[in-house]
């Protein structure tokens, strides 16, 4: 069986954790199954050197005359990674570059089909733009196409109409694929929601190998660790409030991330007097994430909205407790046996959340065991795998 996969989102020079986890399962996919082809699309998604900004007209400019030879990066014999250069620009102005990117996109599926063979599937990882891309090339090339829809929130705002539908530019894409997938149960009812056609709930797995447990701390000081991007959206802010109404416990927590909200959150420590209790990490790589996990008595994820909240199952495998939002995916991760769920935006309630999951004596294996059931690469692959027999037995 042959995949062409059409990231929207994917790790550049410049930006290595950009959609990682799509890197992760594709490797992983075509670890687990000898037999299946996958190759990777990649046109600059996320890397500076590809992305044009109107404000910066002279670097823009000379961007555009830098030349980028396209390339080949295989990373099992049966995964590889097809680089074909094309811009990126403000959607405003032709669509950002959709003419251009397709094309990018179609030159690498060429180069797979020569080396692996006609693809049975192309699967387009987030909606936009790889849904337009993915749909473009089933209908030149005759090849079905599924879609891993990944938007938190979904849809973005600047895809709804006045009225709150979704717009054609990728409803029409979505409704028109043979298989839609989504990563938790809250998606898929907003995306029933806006009139698509029921999705199939597959979770994000996570490296069991890679993310283990250690030995439990002996600190009296308990720690805490969050990470993420320094946004809104993760709720930081509300997290740094929280801090200060636990009362009586010897408290070290420490935040990995960088973000449009540094600054502001670091000013935020200094008006709390929460100096010495938070520590600002920066930006930290897989391992150094995978450490801080091992090394902490609960993992908090105080987001807004997500989509899944891969984290989560990372520090599970780690065999920490978590407090988390019901903002969306964590209701599919968190139950009373891993974890405590709480509102978002609430800032007495994740503070209440915290203090009880501190306080609790919480099970290690167990924690462990149930990502093991549940999120294994095993389970994902089966799942994915089966999803793709079934459009290629559909449409043959």
């Amino acid at each position: 069986m042959n995949i062409f996969v059409i990231p929207s989102w994917y790790p550049s020079r410049n930006n290595p954790i950009y959609g990682i986890f799509v890197q992760e399962q594709c490797y992983w996919l075509a670890q687990y199954n000898p037999d299946i082809n996958i190759g990777i699309s990649k046109w600059g998604q996320g890397d500076d050197d590809f992305l044009l900004w109107a404000n910066q007209p002279l670097t823009s400019a000379l961007k555009r005359v830098k030349y980028f030879r396209p390339y080949d990066s295989q990373l099992l014999v049966n995964c590889t990674e097809y680089f074909h250069p094309a811009f990126t620009w403000t959607r405003k102005i032709f669509n950002g570059n959709i003419k251009g990117i397709i094309k990018a996109n179609e030159k690498n599926f060429l180069k797979f089909r020569k080396q692996y063979g006609v693809p049975d599937v192309l699967h387009a990882q987030s909606s936009y733009p790889a849904v337009i891309i993915a749909r473009w090339l089933s209908e030149k090339y005759q090849v079905p196409y599924v879609v891993t829809m990944r938007m938190s929130p979904f849809p973005f705002k600047e895809f709804l109409n006045k009225d709150g539908s979704m717009r054609s530019i990728i409803f029409d894409p979505l409704k028109k694929s043979n298989a839609l997938i989504v990563d938790s149960t809250f998606i898929r009812v907003r995306a029933m929601d806006f009139g698509l056609p029921k999705p199939e709930v597959i979770h994000n797995p996570v490296d069991l190998d890679f993310f283990s447990v250690v030995g439990k701390s002996t600190q009296e000081e308990k720690s805490i660790f969050a990470v993420g991007r320094l946004v809104e959206q993760k709720g930081f802010d509300v997290l740094l409030e929280a801090l200060p109404k636990l009362r009586g416990t010897k408290l070290k927590v420490k935040i990995g991330g960088e973000g449009e909200m540094s600054n502001l959150l670091k000013e935020k420590t200094e008006k709390l007097d929460l100096h010495g209790v938070v520590e600002w990490l920066g930006p930290l790589d897989r391992m150094q994430v995978r450490d801080e996990m091992q090394a902490c008595d609960l993992f908090v994820l105080p987001s807004r909205h997500e989509t899944f909240g891969i984290v989560l199952i990372e520090a599970m495998a780690c065999g920490k407790p978590v407090v988390a939002t019901d903002c969306g995916g964590p209701a599919d991760i968190i139950n009373s046996t891993n974890g405590i769920l709480c509102k978002p935006n609430d800032v007495q309630g994740l503070s209440e959340a915290i203090d009880m999951a501190l306080k609790k004596d919480w099970d290690t294996d167990t924690i462990r065991n149930d990502v093991n059931s549940r999120f294994s690469i095993s389970v994902f692959s089966e799942k994915i795998r089966g999803i793709y027999a079934d459009v290629t037995r559909t449409v043959n």
